[in-house]
């Protein structure tokens, strides 16, 4: 998966405020195994449903962080008037050179690490669950940037077109160099399981069985025929 300019931004403050890495690995693992569901951007908050299988209930953890003030988003739109990021945020899009404290009148676009606070109901905090949500609000990032305005609760950014159902599991991907999206063996028997189609542009591993013709989702690398 590779990072845009606000995917990277995100991260890197949620890694120092979680300041674990053993935690944000484990995170990740979580994330990747499709134990998170409902994931919601809001002003100031992302939150999701977390599946543990070391607890009988779902967790449900929550990052918040702080949302420009009156006095800065006037300060941010008042900013640079004749830069084309004022245009460009008002349809949907989130220039990279807003990143620039000098096209934000001074506001900050990355709040500090400090002021972000975790809470989850599984009773630790910071916990593997808030450390699944932070890679899954990266990922996010990565293909709708635009949403990283929505957590700051930049006024001018319209609504987004609805992301991927809210109970579908939540999960990361690899693309190729030739531009193929990989999806692990576990995520697409999940799909297809639960689905009629498969994911979309996934390119799909398989095994053939030569007896029966049926396929199922084998490991990375190219389609194999088993005996």
């Amino acid at each position: 998966m590779t990072l845009n300019t606000w995917a990277r931004t995100w991260e890197t403050l949620q890694r120092a405020a979680i300041g674990d890495e053993a935690l944000w690995l484990a995170g990740h693992n979580d994330l990747t195994a499709g134990g998170l569901t409902h994931l919601t951007l809001a002003p100031g908050r992302a939150s999701a449903t977390a599946t543990d299988r070391h607890r009988a209930t779902p967790a449900h953890p929550t990052i918040t962080l702080p949302v420009l003030t009156d006095d800065q988003i006037t300060a941010w739109q008042a900013a640079s008037p004749t830069c084309g990021h004022h245009q460009a945020v008002r349809t949907g899009k989130l220039p990279d050179c807003l990143t620039n404290p000098g096209h934000t009148g001074g506001v900050p676009a990355q709040p500090a690490f400090e002021e972000t606070t975790f809470s989850c109901d599984c009773g630790t905090s910071p916990c593997r669950h808030i450390a699944a949500l932070t890679h899954a609000v990266t990922a996010r990032l990565s293909s709708r940037p635009a949403d990283y305005a929505t957590l700051r609760g930049l006024p001018e950014h319209p609504a987004q077109p609805p992301a991927a159902s809210a109970d579908q599991p939540v999960t990361t991907t690899r693309t190729t160099p030739r531009g193929k999206t990989h999806i692990p063996a576990h995520h697409a028997w999940a799909w297809y399981r639960e689905c009629a189609e498969p994911p979309p542009a996934a390119h799909l591993h398989t095994r053939t069985n030569r007896r029966t013709g049926i396929q199922t989702p084998g490991p990375y690398g190219s389609s194999r025929t088993r005996a």
